[in-house]
């Protein structure tokens, strides 16, 4: 088995992993607005509810793999780094 470790993608090198967090996090807000507004004018039925609840959850997931995950560090398949 080989402890080789993957390089780095290409989306999550500096300066681009800033713009792509940026770019979850207006994608969010705009999934977010779309939902009140269409909740607003009483159309769509449960699925601007669920807008809700996903954009966020979205943005949140994308800030963290752009932003602050480490792929310098080896890790298991949950995506965790392993425990020394």
């Amino acid at each position: 088995m080989s402890d080789e470790i993957p390089p780095v993608p290409w989306s999550a090198r500096a300066p681009q992993r800033y713009v792509f967090a940026v770019i979850a996090v207006v994608l969010g807000i705009a999934v977010v607005i779309t939902a009140l507004a269409y909740i607003r004018a009483g159309v769509g039925g449960v699925v601007p509810f669920l807008m809700i609840t996903v954009g966020p959850v979205l943005a949140v997931v994308y800030v963290y793999y752009f932003g602050f995950r480490k792929f310098d560090q080896p890790q298991d398949s949950s995506g965790t780094p392993p425990v020394a």
